[in-house]
C-alpha cells in the first residue's frame, strides 16, 4: 500500500512552535487472531435437562480473512519552551479508521455453521469471532504535556524534572468495534 505522511513545523516566536501533521496509517490484526483455530466448549449439562433456552456450548472461531485497518490521522499542536528548559504543549487530533476490527457474539445459525464448515448440531450454540466493520470509526481528542526542571529549587534540582500529561478521547463508531 501507499502510506504518505507530512509533518510541518512553524516557529511563531523564539520559544513557540506550531505543528500540523497528516499520516495515512494501517494496523494489522494480532497474529494470534488470524492463525486458523476453532475452539468448541460444550457445557456440562444434565441429560435430563430439555430446556431449549439453555446455551449448549460456545464456539470461538478465528477469522483468517481479517484485513488491516486503515486510518487517516490529523494532528495540530502548540509547544512552548521555557528559558529554564521546560516544555508546555497542547494538541488536538482526529483519526478516521476504516475496516476496524469488531467482535461478534451471537447464537450460531445453520448458515453460520455452513460458512465455517462446522457440524449443524451446533445450531444455537454461542458463536464468537472477529471481523472487519463495514462502517468507519473516529477517534478525536486533545492532549497536553507539562515538563519542567526542578533547578529553581536549588542545585539538587538540576538533576530532576517534574512532568504531567493527559489525553482525553472521544470514540465514535459501531458498538462492535474493539
Amino acid at each position: 500500500g501507499y502510506y504518505p505522511s507530512v509533518h510541518l513545523t512553524y516557529q511563531l516566536r523564539e520559544n513557540l512552535l506550531a505543528r500540523v501533521a497528516y499520516a495515512k496509517t494501517y494496523g494489522r490484526p494480532d497474529f494470534t487472531n488470524i492463525i486458523p483455530n476453532s475452539t468448541i466448549d460444550e457445557e456440562d449439562l444434565d441429560n435430563e435437562t430439555a430446556d431449549p433456552t439453555l446455551i449448549r456450548g460456545r464456539i470461538n472461531v478465528r477469522n483468517t480473512g481479517l484485513r488491516p485497518w486503515v486510518g487517516d490521522n490529523y494532528d495540530l499542536s502548540l509547544e512552548y519552551y521555557t528559558d529554564q528548559g521546560g516544555l508546555f504543549s497542547a494538541g488536538v487530533f482526529m483519526k478516521d479508521i476504516k475496516n476496524f476490527f469488531g467482535s461478534a457474539v451471537r447464537l450460531a445459525t445453520a448458515q453460520d455453521l455452513q460458512e465455517l464448515d462446522l457440524d449443524p448440531r451446533y445450531v444455537g450454540w454461542m458463536l464468537t469471532t472477529q471481523y472487519n466493520l463495514s462502517g468507519n470509526a473516529r477517534v478525536t481528542g486533545f492532549e497536553f504535556n507539562l515538563r519542567h526542571s526542578l533547578r529553581p529549587f536549588g542545585a539538587w534540582g538540576r538533576y530532576f524534572q517534574a512532568f504531567v500529561n493527559g489525553t482525553k478521547l472521544e470514540l465514535k463508531g459501531s458498538q462492535d468495534a474493539n
